[in-house]
Formats: structure tokens, sequence, C-alpha cells
């Protein structure tokens, strides 16, 4: 008998109570979206995005994510890309893949594959934010021939315990914590009512985010996907966050690559996009003051203009019309924008 049924049924009556309209506010920050279903090469179905036209612009979200922390970049760039937005496997509106070793990073890039497959495009540039950048590093190493360009912004390239120490049985030790984790959730399904607790932004501003910064509302649908996600899911993407390293092929990476760092960036310090950015030849480095790990909806519109001029540089002749009507008057304010 399980004496604790009772207490974890009242967890999910509260958890599906405050995460009841996610989808429909998630929706509206995307009008004129299509939604679509990618069926990758397990069989297990993805839910993606479109909108827009033009260059194809695939944007792959961090652990825990749905895609709002894009949804002003999508805004800027639609009518000169067409902009792909995703979930990964169990994660938000995509299904939970019933072999529970599946989460690895290999398959998340053949999912990405399969996404770009469904959305009709061939190749497109790579933007990834958080495990986003570990996604399209390995989407280019299986795949090269269908990435146009890489973004990498605010996420590491090798182990997300790089922050805290680099020593190997660290490492493997938080890798077990964490599968043992992911293996008995209701161990966590206790605490999920207190992700959504009014108290988690300021305590966060403390944390991480900029105390000025960073909208209450975008933080507010970033707790309640939190939520709404599989926790198991979740636990299985972080440990294979731990575990990956792109240091053996960065080096070979042979497309234009743009990336974004921080200055305030906690969970991935600027020193470990640095070494991204050394490792790829001719990549350009961009840093944004202020930034921290949530620079996406604090300060868009830096990220923006800035990803708008590297576009230029490398893809004019794929961008739309309102990017090639302004591009006089852009460039001619691009100095502070430049690679640092």
């Amino acid at each position: 008998m399980d004496i604790f049924a009772p207490q974890r049924a009242c967890i999910d009556r509260y958890n599906a109570l405050v995460t009841r309209d996610l989808y429909r506010q998630v929706d509206a920050l995307f009008p004129g979206a299509e939604k679509g279903e990618a069926v990758s090469f397990d069989g297990t179905r993805l839910h993606y995005i479109t909108m827009g036209s033009g260059l194809p612009l695939m944007i792959c979200n961090g652990v825990w994510c749905t895609y709002t922390y894009h949804h002003v970049m999508a805004d800027y760039f639609r009518d000169r890309c067409r902009i792909i937005l995703w979930d990964y496997r169990g994660h938000s509106r995509s299904q939970v893949p019933e072999d529970p070793e599946s989460f690895t990073m290999s398959n998340f890039a053949r999912d990405a594959a399969a996404v770009l497959d469904a959305a009709g495009e061939e190749r497109a540039v790579l933007l990834g934010f958080s495990m986003g950048v570990m996604t399209i590093l390995e989407l280019w190493r299986l795949f090269p021939q269908r990435v146009l360009g890489l973004i990498p912004m605010n996420g590491p390239y090798r182990s997300s315990l790089a922050l805290f120490s680099e020593s190997t049985w660290f490492h493997r030790l938080a890798a077990e914590v964490v599968r043992g984790l992911s293996e008995h959730t209701w161990l966590l399904s206790w605490f999920t009512p207190v992700v959504t607790l009014p108290i988690n932004f300021p305590l966060a501003k403390l944390v991480e985010i900029h105390p000025r910064l960073c909208p209450r509302h975008e933080m507010d649908l970033y707790f309640r996907n939190i939520v709404r996600n599989d926790l198991a899911s979740g636990l299985r993407a972080i440990r294979m966050m731990i575990d990956y390293d792109a240091s053996d092929f960065v080096g070979e990476i042979d497309v234009p690559t743009l990336v974004i760092g921080g200055t305030e960036d906690g969970w991935t310090p600027e020193h470990l996009m640095r070494e991204l950015h050394e490792a790829i030849k001719g990549s350009e480095f961009f840093l944004v003051k202020q930034g921290t790990h949530a620079t996406p909806i604090e300060q868009p519109d830096v990220i923006n203009l800035r990803v708008d001029l590297w576009l230029r540089d490398h893809f004019a002749p794929m961008l739309g019309k309102a990017g090639s009507e302004q591009k006089g008057e852009k460039r001619r304010s691009r100095g502070g924008l430049r690679a640092i």
C-alpha cells in the first residue's frame, strides 16, 4: 500500500492548477507560428514551431526549458529568417522516450536533425543556449553538412560541472547522484510546488539573474515550465551534460561561429566561453556586459543586434528584404559590437 498516495495526488493537482494555461501563454508569445511534430530515429515525437521566412535559423534550448527565452529574438528575425524552435525529448510538449538510456547528446543531435527534416530544411544556422551549446556542437560533429553556422550562447562545451570542480571523481560522484535521483523522482516530486512560489524570483536575483534587467513574467514562465516537465527526463539531461565534452573536436569546426558570453554568468563563466572561442579558428566573440545566464531575456536587444550584424557579414544573400534594406545604416554603428 502506498501510504503517500494522497499527498502525491494533492501535489499533482496543485501543479496542474498552476500550469493549466502555461502552453496557451507560451503560444501567445509566438503569434502566427506554425506547429509541427517530428518523429526522431527511435520514434520519439518532438514538438516544434516555425515562423518567418528567409535564412533557416534553428534555436536549441537549455535543460528543463521550452523556447520562451527566445520569443524576442524570434519576433526580431522573423522577417528575414525562418525560425525553428523545438522541445527536447522528454521536455515540455515533446514525448518522453520509452528508453531512459536514450538521453545522450548524440541522440539530442539526431533529434535536432529530425526536426530540420520535418521542417523541410536541409541546412540551418544553429543557435544554442545553455545546454543547447552542446546540442549544436554535437549536431555539427555528426552532420557537418547540415550546419551553415554556429552561435553558442551562455553554455558550456564541456562538463557542466566545470564551474565547481575539474576533478574526475567529483564529476563521477555527481553523475551517479543525478542518476539516482532520476530513478527515484518521488524524492524530488515533494518539492515541485515550491518551484512556483513567489519567493523564487527574489531568490533567483540573489543567486544568478540580474536584479533589475530580468523581467519577472519571463522567470514565472520558466518556473512553471519546470513543474510541467518530466522530472526524470530533466535529470537525465543534466547527467548527460555532466558527461559531455566537445574538446576533442571543436578545433575542427570550420563554419562561421559567433560565441556569446556574459560577464556575470555564474553557470557558464566567461573563461569557458573564451576557451570555446579560442578553440574554434576564425570564430568571433561577443561579451555582454552585466550578462548573466539569463541574458536572452535580460538584454535581448543587445543579443539581437550583434547576431544581426554577424548574419549580415556571413549570410547576407540568404536574409530577407528587411535585413538588406537596413544594411548601410547599421554597419556604421558596428564598432562597439565587434568581437572582443
